[in-house]
Parts: structure tokens; C-alpha cells; sequence
């Protein structure tokens, strides 16, 4: 059940950034009532204030800011890594040190939009500290703390063996 939540997160944020354009108030409402009830069994406790505001605001016919989408964007995609983080943390095997980083599978699972990647990077930061720059590895990790994993993958690809980026 957490994985299909934390799976369905960009389509989540689509479907709100549609009702948002649409103006479709009511639908907008309902999906963040469904999110905040859900996240708020798993202790996401600042995901459940926002969206409770902006579910008040729409109610109200109050106006949400273009900023007051994306803090909730954030704190949605933020509350999804550290819950996937948790979830990992107690299901899968520690990497063993001295394991090397497989970047090509990274790259992969970023491309495919797998949340197995905030796991693999989450065990391997140090050894991504170590490969890629100083600048690149912070750009990276933040790409992958909020799910942009399509820019993340971008940064990676400098650092993948020829062969594998098909060059």
C-alpha cells in the first residue's frame, strides 16, 4: 500500500496541476482530502497541514498561489523520499562496503522513473560524493531528493562508462 502511494506520486501532482488549470476546485479538493487521509496514517504530518490548507482555501474559493502549489509539490515529493527511505531501510539488505555503485543501473532506474533509485542512492551517497564532482553530486542528490529524476539522470550521464550511454 506505501509503495503504490509513493509510486503514484507524479501522477498525483499531474492530476492536482490539471484540476489546477482546469479549475476544477471540487476534484482538486477531493484528491488532496485522499492524499492527506492516506499520508496522515504514515505520520506525514507536514504533508497533511498543507494540504489541508490548500483543501480549506479551495473551499473557501480563497486564490492559492502558483507558490503555495509548489511548497505543497515539495513537501509532497520530500515526504515520498523519506518515507521510501524508511521503507528501505527496513526491507533491503545494507550494501556491503566495498560493493562497487552499478551507475549504469542507477541511470536506468532514473530514467524509468523507479523509486528503487532514491534507495540506490540513499545507500551509495558517499560513493556518489566520491565520483562525481563536488557541484554534480549536490545538483544530483537534490535532483533525486525531489523526484526529478529525468534531471538527475542528465547529471549522471557524463560519469557512465561509453559503452553504456550508446557514444
Amino acid at each position: 500500500m506505501v509503495k503504490n502511494l509513493i509510486d503514484s506520486t507524479s501522477d498525483n501532482i499531474s492530476q492536482i496541476q490539471h484540476y489546477i488549470a482546469t479549475s476544477d476546485h471540487q476534484s482538486c479538493q477531493q484528491l488532496l482530502h485522499k492524499l492527506r487521509g492516506s499520508y496522515a496514517t504514515l505520520g506525514a504530518d507536514e504533508l497533511v497541514k498543507h494540504s489541508l490548507q490548500l483543501e480549506h482555501q479551495l473551499d473557501s474559493a480563497q486564490i492559492v498561489t502558483q507558490q503555495s502549489w509548489q511548497h505543497f509539490f515539495s513537501v509532497y515529493r520530500q515526504s515520498c523520499v523519506e518515507l521510501h527511505a524508511i521503507i528501505s531501510e527496513h526491507s533491503l539488505p545494507v550494501t556491503e562496503s566495498g560493493s562497487e555503485l552499478d551507475l549504469s543501473h542507477l541511470h536506468t532506474l532514473l530514467k524509468n522513473q523507479d523509486m528503487a533509485a532514491c534507495t540506490l542512492v540513499a545507500k551509495n551517497r558517499l560513493q556518489l560524493e566520491q565520483l562525481l564532482s563536488e557541484v554534480d553530486a549536490d545538483k544530483f542528490l537534490h535532483q533525486v531528493a525531489i523526484l526529478d529524476f529525468a534531471k538527475a539522470a542528465l547529471l549522471l550521464q557524463k560519469y557512465l562508462p561509453t559503452d553504456a550511454t550508446g557514444k
